[in-house]
């Protein structure tokens, strides 16, 4: 029994010096946007200020008289996810890669709620920012949900839709989301991702090596990038959506 106390006394010690270790890591100041702009911005990132305040960056890559295409990244990413698809498709195309609010380099008021409408009013507002023709919207994950949403909400922008693992609407005989997912939607959050505020919550939990692979990942350690990601688990309010209707000219890609 004294064995068995000694274990247990060992085990307590140790998750008490974990929760004070990740604390500590967890309560380092946020990186500021002028050093993740210098690390992750590349020759032909632009930045354009929208109405509500959002100070927008995107990559413009290829012929500007070309067709154009519109890429929108997945929850907990940015603009660099597609630099093979840049790579490929700029040779004929106009090729614009944004970063959605709450992502990547793009800048937006203390205020700012991420919504499943606010995502559509960004995309639209970028749109008319940059005076864009109607373009070919890709999306993958949640870019693929706010790009099959902007082309029932805006049909006039969208002249083709590519879906790839695409975020789709609420249904009742679907499989409950994961449970980190469930956890961001729940008081549970509060041990975790709420719990520290403008503390950044996901630094602890990502090695230097593969945070740098995504300044969306980095990104959670700025206040709007943890508003998103406990935004990105709660219902829309528009499941209804795209329920009966369809969108023509689009290709959806499940799989890799």
């Amino acid at each position: 029994m004294k064995f068995i106390g000694k274990i247990l006394i060992g085990l307590l010690v140790l998750i008490v010096v974990g929760a004070g270790v990740g604390w500590f890591v967890l309560k380092r100041p946020d990186i500021p946007y002028e050093t993740l702009e210098a690390r992750y911005a590349t020759p032909t990132s632009h930045y354009v200020d929208l109405p509500d305040g959002v100070h927008a960056h995107y990559r413009d890559d290829g012929p500007a008289d070309a067709p154009v295409v519109v890429l929108v990244h997945g929850f907990g990413d940015s603009f660099l996810s597609w630099q093979g698809w840049i790579d490929v498709l700029s040779k004929d195309f106009r090729v614009i890669t944004v970063d959605v609010p709450g992502h990547g380099l793009t800048r937006a008021p203390d205020d700012y709620a991420p919504t499943a409408e606010g995502q559509v009013a960004f995309i639209d507002a970028f749109a008319a920012a940059l005076g864009l023709p109607p373009f070919a919207i890709a999306g993958n994950s949640m870019g693929g949900s706010i790009a099959w949403r902007t082309a029932l909400t805006h049909p006039e922008r969208v002249r083709a839709l590519v879906l790839l693992d695409a975020g789709g609407f609420a249904n009742e005989n679907q499989a409950p989301p994961p449970l980190a997912f469930q956890l961001l939607g729940t008081p549970a959050r509060q041990m975790g991702v709420g719990a520290f505020g403008d503390a950044p919550a996901y630094q602890g939990f990502a090695a230097e090596h593969i945070a740098q692979q995504s300044a969306g990942h980095r990104r959670l350690r700025e206040p709007l990038g943890r508003r998103a990601a406990r935004a990105g688990s709660s219902p829309h309010p528009d499941d209804d959506l795209g329920r009966g209707r369809c969108v023509r000219g689009g290709v959806s890609i499940h799989g890799g």
